[in-house]
């Protein structure tokens, strides 16, 4: 996650992307990580993907 925060603040949106696809890889669990990419998925206008992660985004 803080791999990501670095990537965002840095203005790497693909990689701020990656980083947080690699942490919920690492820890399915991780509800918050979930909750942000389905917040960049619905951004991006990919409705599917951004369901899948918010279904996933329960605490």
């Amino acid at each position: 996650m803080m791999l990501a925060d670095c990537e965002r603040n840095l203005g790497n949106d693909a990689a701020h992307k990656a980083a947080l696809l690699a942490a919920v890889r690492i820890n399915p669990r991780r509800w918050k990580v979930h909750q942000r990419l389905a917040e960049l998925f619905r951004a991006d206008g990919d409705s599917k993907q951004a369901g899948w992660h918010e279904l996933r985004a329960v605490r």
